[in-house]
């Protein structure tokens, strides 16, 4: 989704998200670090406040805070107070303190990544250069609550032939949870819908490809202050909202990737899906949010298992795959078949496509096809379609489902997900 802001706020936002960002790929966060690297990441933050202030005084949906272009003013200056000097005394345009924080995360990977590509050694030493996570690193997103002050909304309709989104995870008809036909998790009601993640957290890293980890991944955010409720809540369908019912928690599932200003500036903003509920609305709030193991145990002692989503073509010599549905995110997909020896044969993870085999046509039209899943935890599932795939004979619109009763194992306790009001966990809409 897009939104117009103030021309000058917008653009410097943006010149800093390219430069900071855009060669890491990763969030600031004002904590100690470097000198060069505070004084750079507290100034982001400044202009981020000065960016949604003014955002919120134009769109007037602040409520009850100041909105006035001057008291704009002085929360930016008193954001750069705190560095003790006045708003441009760590003007993070300076090529030196960018080129030093950048430096040393590529000094941070260069130095601790192994020779078979093993990026785990290097998270502590990024976060020493003033970072909270690398991209797409489950583990810290899980356990680092991420420090936010606002979500937007997008209405996926307003898509139009891109209302699949980056993750490829619904139909181009979509009009409504129920018509997704897309993730359970979605369609019926165990989380309270789909998201776009900041590229901050979505982007490629140096362990996997864009999106690979964050296309299905589930995500907790929490109000901070525990008293407000600013979730407004929305109709089942997620079509429009049913004011005055709101909650402080929602869970909800990635869909998509957000690289607006609004989402990249310096905190990582949430991008909220609806169905011609409307875009273009920002919610100024302070929240956290954080990685979690998708609700896929349900009410009523069932599992959902995971759902393997082909390409509408697949054919046994030519395929590529989504997973549905998984309780984390998947890491590694191997395929194997008896024409080919059966021996396990990877498959390389490409971005809004998924695990692909483009290369390996040995496997025999009506024979049967293994497949082994790998999780972020290390543990290992399969699944055997008999019979092999047959794609684009069922008059599919969006993707060859492939159903299995295969889900990966929890390790944190379950409870009930955080939904919209309006939602019952686990139940398919009723609303005509």
């Amino acid at each position: 989704m897009s939104f117009s802001l103030n021309g000058h706020v917008s653009s410097l936002l943006v010149v800093f998200a390219a430069t900071l960002v855009g060669v890491t790929g990763l969030t600031p966060e004002p904590a100690e670090a470097t000198s060069s690297s505070y004084c750079a990441s507290q100034q982001i933050r400044a202009v981020g406040n000065d960016l949604r202030c003014r955002a919120s005084d134009e769109s007037r949906l602040i409520r009850g805070r100041a909105s006035r272009a001057d008291r704009c003013d002085q929360s930016l200056e008193r954001n750069a107070d705190r560095l003790g000097s006045s708003r441009h005394a760590c003007d993070v345009a300076d090529t030196e303190q960018t080129a030093a924080l950048n430096s040393c995360v590529v000094r941070a990977l260069a130095d601790n990544i192994g020779t078979n590509g093993d990026a785990s050694g290097a998270r502590d030493a990024i976060r020493d250069c003033g970072y909270v996570c690398p991209p797409q690193d489950f583990e810290c997103l899980k356990t680092t609550p991420q420090q936010t002050s606002g979500w937007t909304y997008n209405d996926v309709l307003s898509e139009g032939a891109h209302q699949q989104l980056f993750c490829k995870m619904q139909r181009t008809s979509t009009a409504s949870r129920s018509t997704t036909g897309g993730p359970r998790l979605i369609s019926e009601n165990y989380v309270a819908g789909g998201l776009g993640l900041s590229n901050n957290q979505f982007g490629a890293s140096s362990s996997y490809v864009e999106g690979q980890i964050a296309c299905g991944m589930c995500i907790k955010a929490t109000l901070k202050d525990s008293a407000t409720k600013n979730f407004s809540d929305m109709n089942c369908e997620l079509t429009h909202f049913s004011p005055p019912d709101s909650t402080n928690e929602l869970v909800f599932m990635v869909t998509d990737q957000c690289t607006d200003p609004g989402c990249v500036a310096p905190d990582s903003w949430l991008d909220l899906d609806n169905y011609g509920a409307g875009a273009n609305q920002m919610v100024m709030e302070d929240y956290t949010w954080t990685a979690v193991e998708c609700p896929v145990d349900g009410p009523s002692g069932s599992t959902l298992p995971i759902t393997l989503a082909f390409n509408q073509f697949a054919i046994n010599s030519k395929f590529a795959l989504t997973v549905f549905d998984s309780r984390v995110p998947v890491t590694s997909v191997e395929f194997a078949c008896e024409a080919i020896g059966g021996g396990w044969q990877s498959m390389p993870y490409q971005s809004s496509i998924g695990y692909t085999n483009f290369s390996q046509p040995g496997c025999a039209a009506e024979g049967d096809l293994e497949f082994k899943l790998e999780n972020v935890y290390g543990e290992a599932i399969t699944w055997t379609v008999l019979g092999g795939l047959h794609g684009g004979t069922g008059g599919q619109d969006f993707q060859y489902l492939v159903p299995t009763t295969v889900q990966f194992m929890a390790r944190d306790s379950a409870e009930a997900p955080a939904l919209y009001p309006s939602q019952t966990f686990g139940s398919a809409c009723t609303e005509p």
